[in-house]
């Protein structure tokens, strides 16, 4: 098995957190419908509510 030095490393940690916020991002939009209509919000507001953290996912 070949050992990783701490560049590869934290390309594979790099990689890993990226498809993790993918998926989590992917997930939240297929329960965005039901979120809608249970708290009466709009397009609008459901758009924006994840703005916040997207600098810190890039």
């Amino acid at each position: 098995m070949m050992r990783l030095n701490s560049t590869g490393f934290a390309i594979l940690g790099a990689g890993l957190i990226a498809i993790s916020f993918g998926l989590a991002r992917f997930a939240f939009g297929l329960f965005v419908p039901p979120i809608r209509d249970e708290l009466g919000l709009s397009s609008y507001v459901i758009g924006i509510s994840p703005s916040p953290s997207w600098p810190c996912s890039g």
